[in-house]
C-alpha cells in the first residue's frame, strides 16, 4: 500500500509539473494580438498558434473593414491575414495601444500586411509606417502580397502609436498588429530600437513561432547549398539567456564535406547600421577523439573565435554597430585542430533605428484622451496629441522645449458640442496657459484649480 501511495504521489506531481510547464509556455499576459477588420467586440483563438486575437475596433476610429478575395486564401494562410482595415480617408490614421506593463519596458512590435486583392484593383499600394512621430519604414508588399515589419523597442510612454500615412501611391491598409512584452536583454546600443531584417533557423523545415517561442518571434528556415542538416539525438537543447526555442536550436547545418566551411552572405541595396546575433549549440554527441572548433569572420576580419559550441544555446553578437558595406559575408571556418566541420543553428539580423522618441507627456496625453473619449471628439484627433507638428490635434497648442516630452499649453474647444462637466480631465493639464470653452453647454462652477493658475487665460 505504501508503494502504491508513493506511485500515485509521483504521478500527481508529474501531472502538476507538466501542467505548470504548459501554462508557463502558453502565457499570453504580455501579449496584445489584434486582428484588423474583424467585427467590433469579436475575438477568437487561432487554432494554429493558440494565440488569442481581438478586434482592432477599440484601438482606432477610422478606416473600412475588408476581406481578401477567396482565391488568395490559400490553405496554410494565417487566419489574421484574411481580413484587414483600409484607409481611403485622411492622410494619417493611427492605432493607439496602451499595454498594461506601461513605459520603460521593452516590446516586440509586429505589424502585418496581406493585400490579397481585397479591393479587386490588382494594384498593391505603397505607404509609410510610423511609430509615433518617427518614420519606421516605407511599406512594400512583394509579389506574394504578404509582408511584416517587426521592431524591438523600449517604450518611453504608456501610449504606443502605430500610424499609416498615405503617400499618394494607394490607400494604406493593415492586417494585424502583434505586441509582446519582451524580457530578453539584447545589449543593443543605447537609445536605439532594433528593426528586424530577418531571423533564421538553420535546419528547420518550416516557420517556428509561439508557442515554441514564448515571445512569439518568427524563425524562418534557411537551407544553404553544400550543407546538410544535423539534429540532436538526445535531449532538446536548453534555450539559454536568449530563450531561443529548443525546436530551433535542436537543429543545425554543417558542410556536407568535413573539409569545407560555412559561408553566409547578406546583400543589401541600402547602407544600414546592422546588429547581429548568432546562436550556436552542439547537437551531436561527440566521440572522445572528436572535436569541433571554428573561427567566425565578417567580411574577411576575425569577428569571434576560436570557439567550440557548448551543449546549450550560446549567443554571439555584435560588440558594435556594423555598417558601411552593401554586402556582408560571414565565414565560419574550422580551426586546424578541429576534426569536425563548423555548424550554425540560428541567426538574427537587425537594422539599428535611432528614433526621435519625443512624445506628449503621459499625464497630458491621458487628460486629452479622456476628453476625446468622453465627448466623442474625432476629426484629426488620432495618434499622439502634439507629435508630429504636422498632425497636431485641432485646438491644441504645445510646448516642445523638453526633448523627451511635449506639454499641452493651450486648449481651444470652442463650439465643440461639449456638455456636462469637464473639470476632472482638465485638472491634469497643469501647464495650460490658454483655455477656451466658449459656446458649449458645460455645467458647474469654474474649478478651483483653474482659478489658482495665475498664468492661465480663460
Amino acid at each position: 500500500m505504501e508503494m502504491l501511495r508513493s506511485f500515485y504521489t509521483v504521478c500527481i506531481l508529474h501531472v502538476v509539473l507538466t501542467l505548470a510547464m504548459v501554462h508557463a509556455q502558453d502565457d499570453q499576459s504580455g501579449f496584445m494580438s489584434i486582428d484588423c477588420g474583424i467585427p467590433e467586440g469579436s475575438k477568437y483563438t487561432d487554432k494554429k498558434t493558440g494565440i488569442n486575437y481581438v478586434s482592432d475596433a477599440g484601438f482606432i476610429e477610422s478606416g473600412v473593414s475588408g476581406e481578401i478575395l477567396p482565391e488568395y486564401n490559400y490553405g496554410n494562410l494565417d487566419l489574421p491575414l484574411t481580413t484587414l482595415r483600409s484607409f481611403p480617408q485622411n492622410t494619417r490614421n493611427c492605432y493607439t495601444l496602451r499595454p498594461k506593463q506601461g513605459k520603460n519596458n521593452t516590446y516586440l512590435i509586429r505589424v502585418r500586411f496581406y493585400y490579397g486583392n481585397y479591393d479587386s484593383k490588382g494594384q498593391v499600394p505603397e505607404f509609410d509606417l510610423y511609430l509615433g512621430a518617427d518614420l519606421w519604414s516605407t511599406v512594400y508588399i512583394p509579389e506574394s502580397n504578404e509582408n511584416f515589419y517587426e521592431l524591438i523597442h523600449v517604450a518611453s510612454s504608456d501610449y504606443i502609436h502605430i500610424c499609416l500615412v498615405n503617400t499618394g501611391q494607394g490607400n494604406p491598409f493593415i492586417s494585424a498588429i502583434e505586441l509582446r512584452l519582451f524580457e530578453i536583454i539584447m545589449d543593443a546600443p543605447p537609445s536605439t530600437s532594433l528593426d528586424l531584417y530577418n531571423r533564421y533557423s538553420f535546419g528547420s523545415n518550416d516557420r517556428v513561432r509561439f508557442p515554441d517561442d514564448k515571445y512569439d518571434r518568427m524563425w524562418y528556415s534557411w537551407l544553404l547549398p553544400g550543407t546538410r542538416v544535423v539534429r540532436t539525438t538526445s535531449n532538446t537543447v536548453t534555450p539559454g539567456a536568449s530563450n531561443v526555442p529548443s525546436r530551433v536550436m535542436s537543429t543545425a547545418i554543417t558542410p556536407t564535406l568535413s573539409t569545407e566551411n560555412i559561408s553566409l552572405m547578406l546583400n543589401t541595396t541600402i547602407i544600414y547600421k546592422y546588429f547581429f546575433h548568432i546562436h550556436f549549440a552542439e547537437v551531436e554527441i561527440l566521440k572522445s577523439n572528436e572535436t569541433r572548433g571554428f573561427n567566425i569572420y565578417l567580411n574577411g576580419e576575425l569577428w569571434y573565435g576560436p570557439f567550440s559550441p557548448p551543449a546549450y544555446t550560446f549567443r554571439i553578437q555584435s560588440s558594435t554597430i556594423v555598417t558601411g558595406f552593401s554586402k556582408y559575408i560571414f565565414e565560419i571556418n574550422k580551426t586546424l585542430n578541429s576534426t569536425l566541420p563548423p555548424l550554425i543553428n540560428a541567426m538574427e539580423v537587425y537594422i539599428v533605428k535611432e528614433f526621435q522618441l519625443q512624445q506628449t507627456e503621459d499625464q497630458d496625453a491621458a487628460a486629452i484622451w479622456s476628453i476625446k473619449s468622453t465627448y466623442g471628439l474625432k476629426g484629426n484627433w488620432q495618434g499622439d496629441p502634439c507629435i508630429p507638428h504636422a498632425f497636431l490635434w485641432k485646438g491644441l497648442g504645445c510646448d516642445y522645449s523638453d526633448p523627451q516630452a511635449a506639454k499641452i499649453i493651450s486648449l481651444n474647444l470652442s463650439s465643440s458640442g461639449l456638455s456636462g462637466e469637464i473639470a476632472t480631465a482638465l485638472a491634469n493639464l497643469t501647464m495650460l496657459e490658454s483655455l477656451d470653452l466658449s459656446y458649449n453647454n458645460l455645467t458647474g462652477d469654474v474649478p478651483e484649480f483653474l482659478a489658482q493658475q495665475d498664468h492661465l487665460r480663460i
